[in-house]
């Protein structure tokens, strides 16, 4: 059990500092987002600063929320098994597509990779640490 509330609440935290720092680049520094568009990819413009911040915007909030979410499970583990497979499931069939789609895209290894690794071990010791907590 102890170990799914820490999943749970260094999850969450990563989450929510996650949303704050690009609420804070979209509104408050948008030129910071041309260090993730790639040139060997495309031209980078305002237009294309404004497309990647807005179409960024949705998952920000998205883990402000699950960030919230998963601190409040953590303090209630009888309820948290849907928001840890709701969390594993999207790291594994969003984010880690994303990746791909990075590599794809001309994102060098060296840079993504520590993301796909991320994606991959939420969601795996997600599913193993609330598999745990139900044998428990």
């Amino acid at each position: 059990m102890k170990k799914l509330t820490w999943w749970l609440r260094i999850v969450g935290g990563f989450y929510l500092l996650l949303g704050v720092m690009n609420v804070v680049v979209s509104f408050f520094a948008p030129q910071f987002a041309t260090e993730f568009v790639f040139p060997s990819s495309y031209t980078v413009d305002e237009v294309v600063v404004r497309t990647f911040i807005h179409a960024n915007l949705p998952p920000t909030l998205a883990w402000i929320v699950l960030g919230v979410i998963m601190f409040y499970a953590s303090r209630e583990l009888a309820n948290a098994k849907i928001i840890v497979f709701t969390v594993a499931m999207l790291e594994l069939f969003t984010w880690v597509p994303y990746d791909v789609l990075w590599f794809v895209n001309g994102l060098p290894g060296a840079v993504g990779a520590p993301f796909l690794v991320i994606h991959i071990a939420i969601a795996v010791t997600g599913i193993l640490f609330l598999r745990q907590a139900q044998a428990e």
